[in-house]
């Protein structure tokens, strides 16, 4: 179920159906609009987010500093707008960097404190570490399943592994200094600054999605 066989409209009604609470297409230059609130990502001059038309992406470059951030949606979410402590990330990423000694943030609560801003940032083989991921394309997810005490791993149409649940990552357990959520969060840790990656297609749910159903949301099915 995408966008080229429903309008958009009634994509974005199926996604809020399943708990969607956050979707960024990122789909062309200057499209920065959440489709579930209506607002768009805010830049905030750290690090930067530039549309890439060879790549058909936007690069986004991590901060040099710590807890610095690309671009904030003021959408108002915190974390008891997970009141299940169940969620579900959804990313297409393509590395630049490549290092064994850098990683990667994509999406993250706003917070200050590391674990938080990692809960919901893509992964891939379990790892933001730039060298772990493939050179081309990777469609990752990520789920936290509170109610079966465990986290699954997906990418590119697949299961990579399921562990047990991290509780840090648990929303009910983030430490929030303010709603809504970031990109590009450099955490506090060197091994984040300067990253580079190519992303679009962000979703955010507060329920724990199956594997049929996010093959539906990527386009396997």
């Amino acid at each position: 179920m995408r966008r080229e066989h429903y309008n958009e409209q009634n994509y974005i009604e199926w996604l809020k159906s399943l708990g969607c609470v956050l979707y960024l297409p990122l789909s062309e230059e200057g499209d920065l609009q959440d489709r579930i609130s209506g607002l768009p990502l805010q830049l905030t001059g750290q690090g930067s987010m530039v549309w890439d038309s060879n790549e058909g992406m936007y690069k986004i470059t991590q901060p040099n500093s710590g807890f610095q951030y690309v671009a904030k949606l003021n959408n108002g979410l915190d974390k008891d707008s997970f009141p299940d402590d169940n969620f579900t990330t959804l990313h297409s990423v393509k590395r630049i960097t490549n290092s064994s000694s850098k990683y990667i943030s994509t999406l993250s609560p706003q917070s200050v404190d590391s674990d938080t801003c990692a809960a919901t940032s893509a992964s891939y083989n379990n790892t933001g570490r730039t060298n772990a991921w493939p050179a081309n394309l990777a469609n990752v997810a990520y789920v936290t399943n509170n109610d079966q005490r465990n986290r699954s791993v997906y990418q590119n149409g697949g299961l990579y592994n399921t562990y047990v649940e991290y509780l840090p990552y648990i929303p009910g357990n983030w430490v929030m200094n303010g709603t809504g959520f970031t990109i590009g969060c450099c955490r506090g840790a060197s091994q984040y600054y300067g990253v580079q990656f190519y992303m679009k297609e962000i979703y955010l749910f507060n329920t724990a999605l199956d594997l049929q159903t996010i093959r539906k949301i990527q386009g396997y099915e």
